[in-house]
């Protein structure tokens, strides 16, 4: 049945693959911001078309300020009846931290407050101001849109095109064994340091509420 699976997979990307269009679509750069999850395997993308960025900062003006004081408070306060208390605290004062500075992350808002935000930077100061705070960013960002060319190795190709993603996914559901002897039972009790390790002022930001 898994060796099945993994076929149709791949058939199906062979059928409605863009091999053909794909050099089409390279010779651009790839500009993402710099997530946790890529950290193991980001030496896979070459310098030379890629840039990940650390944050997008945006001021933070008074009113913005209590008002995610207020979210971030009454979110930590849900989440003490599932966390052990040094890591909720180790949660405020990294919350507290980042409401020291008068600019803030873009990613510690809600979308509510993103769309706000980006409503309001039409307001010639407040762009101007905003542009201020992520001069390294824009200018890195500028240079590489702006390249006459960007040379790609087939071998960088080859890594990201559908083919071998459909490949390597069927490699995996091929390796797994389903024997329903083994299957273990849940754990009541998470160990705490893989849950520090995962909690932590960005992981429980506003923009990944339900809205």
């Amino acid at each position: 049945m898994l060796e099945r699976l993994r076929k149709i997979i791949i058939d199906y990307v062979d059928h409605y693959s863009l091999a053909q269009n794909t050099k089409t679509h390279w010779r651009k750069p790839l500009i993402a911001r710099n997530l946790d999850i890529i950290k193991d395997f980001s030496d896979i993308f070459s310098s030379d078309f890629s840039y990940f960025y650390n944050e997008v900062n945006i001021p933070l003006s008074t009113t913005l300020r209590k008002q995610l004081i207020q979210e971030y408070d009454r979110k930590i306060s849900g989440l003490e009846k599932f966390l052990d208390k040094n890591i909720i605290s180790n949660l405020e004062n990294q919350v507290k931290q980042i409401f020291k500075e008068d600019s803030i992350d873009f990613l510690y808002l809600s979308p509510v407050m993103q769309k706000q935000f980006l409503e309001k930077i039409k307001d010639k100061d407040l762009l101007e101001e905003t542009r201020k705070m992520n001069t390294l960013l824009l200018k890195q960002m500028e240079k590489m849109l702006t390249a006459n060319t960007i040379n790609f190795e087939e071998s960088d190709i080859e890594k990201f095109n559908l083919n071998n993603h459909a490949e390597q996914i069927g490699n995996i559901i091929s390796s797994l064994k389903y024997d329903i002897l083994k299957i273990p039972s849940p754990k009541k009790n998470i160990n705490y340091s893989l849950m520090a390790s995962f909690i932590n002022s960005a992981s429980i930001s506003l923009l990944y509420d339900p809205v």
